[in-house]
């Protein structure tokens, strides 16, 4: 029996200590001549290799074996799932059977009654609406189960499609052919839904075969895979990648993508606004405040504006709702909200929550399919800061904005608590007739009426006073040096900023241009710092 030929290839590399590729190939032909069929093996081997290790994760959890149900669902028409589903098909590979056809030849299954808010547009379930939550285990589930009561097939895997990974694939071809022309991949999207649209829709022929073209299209591109052999490697590339963000989504090889505890988010739902939702710029405007201690007001903004102006069927009047989320501390259901958007016009809406207790992440939720841009700011209760975060920082202040890339983005910090104690940033003596333009209570106004000294105090922040308040004002005989007296203390009230003070004052005998020291203890900010005992000079310029 003989050797095989790598065999002598060994000897020969030891018997020369020169060598070159002839003298190799030589060698090879005289002691056991390679077979063309050999070589063709071994190459077919090595481009397997090449085009089927970015899907080894596919390969090992059996996509070979059993039946693949791919949905093949388009975000121009975005739902929770991702899209509208245009088209499904089922793939087996031992014995290869491949068939795929338009999600309407399902028209008639009964899948039930219809679930807000699809009820806006039917009464019960169709196929291609199934796609109905944005978790997408929930979502792959719900498909498995619709094609078997409606085709009586099991089904062993689920593969959701997205119309964003065909277009990189597409983008591979160069142009293409599609109905008797030749269109530049980038346009692709656009050519294929005016094709589609383009029919007499009162011939029924011309419906029935109104998709023929994209047909045509899948076989050209088969064969133009299987002639030029570097695009099927970048093709799996592509493939693998968009299996971990999910815009190709399997439940046994992506991560999982739903809703959690800590997601904010927005949910575009398209109900009847065509292929529009390409044309929608999204944005959450986010603002998060600490108003007290470990006391939190939010300001939700959701600002969506159509980018498009008239172009049926790819740009027109978008129809349907948005889902906001919030997290769960604000112990609020998901808010559906419907709405109507031209070309070239604006929505917005805006809702309000608060929460008290500790809060320190959340995250920002993007649905598999849609876009979502943000703009957050966390703002901390002064004197806090923040120690680590993983957004942009100043002092108390965080903030973000640009694109939720990926399906979740986490926001989260850790802050520095306030052990600074208050302090006084002015001090005037001010007059009486200013107390008319300020907002006091009538029991202090009946307090007032006693003094003739006023003075204004601000803090560098909110404080409170304490039952161990105690104010003194003491003449330093810079001006006056022959009367020597100290006003005696009233009243003093806390406007409602809480960092103004007002105090009323005794005085026997009027001073003017005199200096005094005002000092004040009892005063703690909102974590407790009680300010220090400094003096602060008080000029009575009064005429």
């Amino acid at each position: 029996m003989k050797s095989p030929w790598w065999n002598s290839l060994s000897r020969k590399k030891k018997k020369q200590t020169k060598w070159n590729f002839f003298s190799w190939s030589k060698a090879l032909q005289k002691e056991s001549p390679i077979k063309l069929w050999e070589i063709i093996v071994l190459i077919f081997i090595i481009y397997f290799f090449v085009v089927a290790w970015p899907l080894r994760g596919f390969i090992s959890n059996g996509f070979l074996g059993g039946r693949t149900l791919v949905l093949f669902t388009n975000e121009a028409e975005a739902r929770p799932c991702g899209g509208f589903v245009t088209a499904f098909g089922t793939v087996k590979f031992f014995p290869l059977e491949m068939e795929f056809k338009n999600s309407y030849t399902l028209d008639g299954h009964f899948f039930g009654a219809a679930t807000p808010p699809l009820d806006r547009v039917s009464a019960t379930k169709n196929f291609w609406d199934l796609g109905t939550s944005s978790d997408l285990q929930i979502c792959s589930e719900e498909f498995r189960t619709a094609y078997k009561t409606a085709t009586n097939q099991n089904i062993d895997h689920v593969l959701l499609f997205d119309l964003a990974t065909a277009e990189e694939i597409f983008d591979l071809f160069g142009k293409l052919p599609l109905g008797g022309k030749s269109v530049f991949s980038k346009n692709i999207f656009a050519e294929m839904s005016r094709a589609v649209a383009n029919v007499d829709r009162h011939d029924e022929k011309s419906l029935a075969e109104r998709k023929s073209p994209l047909s045509r299209l899948g076989k050209s591109l088969i064969w133009r895979a299987i002639w030029n052999p570097t695009i099927l490697p970048k093709a799996t590339k592509i493939l693998a990648r968009n299996s971990e963000t999910g815009q190709i989504f399997s439940p046994e090889i992506s991560p999982e993508i739903r809703p959690e505890r800590n997601d904010f988010g927005v949910v575009e739902w398209n109900l009847g606004g065509g292929k529009s939702s390409r044309f929608l710029h999204k944005i959450l405007n986010l603002s998060i405040r600490e108003t007290a201690p470990e006391k939190w007001g939010f300001f939700i903004e959701l600002e969506v504006n159509h980018l498009g102006d008239f172009d049926e069927p790819l740009s027109q009047t978008w129809k349907g709702g948005f889902e906001i989320i919030t997290p769960r501390i604000l112990r609020t259901e998901p808010i559906f909200i419907e709405a109507e958007i031209e070309p070239g016009r604006s929505f917005r809406k805006v809702m309000m929550f608060e929460y008290q207790g500790e809060f320190t992440e959340f995250s920002i939720f993007r649905p598999r399919g849609q876009t979502l841009f943000t703009n957050v700011s966390v703002s901390l209760f002064p004197q806090k800061s923040f120690a680590k975060s993983t957004f942009s920082v100043h002092e108390n202040v965080g903030y973000f904005f640009g694109e939720i890339k990926r399906f979740r983005k986490i926001f989260r910090w850790i802050t520095r608590p306030d052990f600074s104690p208050p302090f006084i940033t002015l001090h005037e003596i001010i007059p009486p007739a200013s107390l008319d333009s300020i907002e006091l209570e009538p029991e202090s106004r009946e307090k007032f009426k006693s003094a003739n000294l006023f003075a204004e105090i601000h803090f560098n922040e909110k404080v409170i006073l304490t039952d161990k308040l105690l104010i003194s004002l003491i003449d330093r005989n810079f001006h006056n040096k022959d009367i020597s007296e100290s006003a005696v203390p009233l009243h003093a009230v806390l406007l409602k900023d809480s960092r103004t003070l007002i105090i009323g004052f005794s005085q026997a005998q009027k001073q003017p241009e005199e200096r005094f020291y005002l000092e004040i203890s009892g005063v703690k900010d909102w974590y407790g710092n009680e300010i220090e005992g400094t003096k602060v000079t008080l000029i009575d310029r009064q005429p």
